[in-house]
């Protein structure tokens, strides 16, 4: 189906969703893994813009032509930017945002939701909170293929703690309350500004409060190189369904034919479960053909007869073909 600006997606644990643009000059894929919520803000010919509240999204943006459409992930607390390559942006565990770049090179940078999210005609008309956020927009770092950067979130908080009392303002109820709307009125403007302007009354106030901000977030996230074995195990991983969503496709594939023959099974299989087949020789002397995944130390192998749990030590050889 199509898709409107600022709807919410949902995905459970037994499915995953691939979003795409049909548009002639981009091609943007989504890959939402499972137990993963995002919303889409920002819909327009130049620029997508994806928050994803929790779980994992892998990307992948082609450009087919010039000008492409720009692609920005957001999550709590960092923003990639990207025009053309193949990521991923994890919010899966605790309060940390992983980007992780297979190709291509993407910027992220830290993002203060409280700041970011408020109305755009405020920002631009408080000197104070367009000043701020502009540290936040400038402190970006290129994380190129090969290269993971993580924004922590017990790190962001402890960068918060610099900066108390703009924190403070912005969880004021009558400021924190225009948050999520795209714009307010002039009267709202107005209120809001004489409240900011109140706490930091001269050149002085204002002038350390930069300094503040700038001191807490004016540095770039730090990028790490990550071993190739351990980049390619993961997006082979990121582009496989979950195993929950393995175990529905297996039902519904067993489900229209019961008793596939050879072919039909490696045919189907491959495109339900995302791996082909292969024939998995045991120290017993039994040989089985089907899917294999790890799963604990062990081997997971979907065959036409049924799902078996097999110790590493039990298999003597798998034939790749």
């Amino acid at each position: 189906g199509t898709l409107g600006e600022h709807e919410r997606i949902t995905v459970g644990d037994a499915s995953s969703l691939v979003l795409g643009s049909a548009d002639k000059k981009t091609e943007i894929g989504l890959r939402v893994r499972a137990n993963s919520e995002l919303t889409l803000p920002v819909l327009q010919a130049d620029l997508v813009e994806a928050r994803l509240v929790r779980g994992i999204v892998l990307s992948q943006l082609s450009r087919k032509d010039s000008p492409a459409r720009a692609l920005l992930i957001s999550t709590h607390n960092a923003q990639t930017r990207v025009t053309g390559t193949v990521f991923s942006v994890d919010v899966s565990r605790s309060s940390d945002t992983s980007l992780s770049t297979f190709e291509g090179t993407v910027s992220i940078r830290r993002r203060w939701s409280d700041l970011e999210d408020l109305p755009e005609n405020l920002l631009q008309r408080s000197e104070i909170l367009s000043q701020s956020r502009d540290v936040f927009l400038k402190a970006s770092a290129s994380v190129p293929a090969g290269s993971q950067a993580v924004v922590s979130g017990m790190d962001f908080e402890r960068r918060l703690g610099a900066i108390p009392h703009l924190r403070k303002i912005l969880s004021d109820p009558r400021i924190s309350a225009l948050r999520g709307r795209l714009k307010v009125s002039d009267s709202e403007v107005e209120t809001a500004k004489k409240i900011i302007e109140s706490n930091f009354p001269g050149p002085r106030e204002r002038e350390e409060n930069l300094r503040l901000v700038e001191t807490a977030f004016g540095q770039p996230p730090e990028v790490t190189v990550v071993p190739a074995e351990d980049l390619s195990a993961m997006r082979q991983s990121l582009e496989q369904p979950s195993e929950a969503e393995r175990k529905v496709r297996y039902e519904a594939l067993l489900k229209q034919n019961p008793a596939p023959d050879r072919e039909t099974f490696r045919r189907t299989a491959t495109q339900a479960l995302g791996k082909a087949p292969q024939e998995i020789l045991l120290k017993n002397g039994e040989t089985l053909f089907g899917s294999v995944f790890g799963l604990e130390g062990k081997y997971q192998v979907y065959t036409a007869q049924g799902i078996r749990v097999l110790d590493q030590g039990e298999v003597e050889e798998i034939r790749f073909e």
